[in-house]
């Protein structure tokens, strides 16, 4: 779909094609790939705290372990300190954890619960004018 966006978009810069687009994408998934990999291969390890090590949150554990797994697991080595590029927006389009249906509604439900907000917020309107403020009952007396 974006090859395509690119393909007919005519307020591009002349240097971005569909065919460089593609290969940027390519290699995302390459490397998000291997990122997937590398986290199979690191049960047990504990987030960063502290960023002169490594980037804050990246898996970590003792230096013998670290040593000995990127010695086994080479091509993990790009994420011995920091995450893979765009980490967060790859984790969003190409991960399927985010997108679980854990949090999904029924139309039926999407439509009760607007009409109950809705009739809270006109309670909450009749409530408040049912007797006006003492300031503008103060107000009409001292002007009669």
């Amino acid at each position: 779909m974006a090859v395509k966006a690119v393909d007919t978009a005519q307020v591009l810069p002349a240097h971005v094609t569909s065919v460089k687009c593609q290969s940027k994408w390519n290699g995302w998934k390459r490397m998000w790939k291997s990122w997937l990999k590398h986290l199979d291969h690191i049960s047990g390890w504990s987030p960063c705290t502290d960023a002169a090590i490594a980037e804050i949150g990246l898996p970590i554990s003792t230096p013998e372990v670290i040593s000995s797994h990127y010695r086994v697991h080479g091509r993990c080595q790009q994420f011995r300190k920091k995450f893979p590029s765009q980490h967060q927006a790859l984790e969003i389009l190409l991960s399927d954890r985010l997108a679980n249906s854990r949090n999904t509604q029924g139309l039926n439900a999407i439509i009760s619960s607007d009409a109950r907000s809705k009739e809270d917020n006109l309670s909450d309107v009749e409530e408040g004018s049912a007797s006006p403020p003492l300031s503008s009952q103060s107000s009409s007396r001292s002007l009669s």
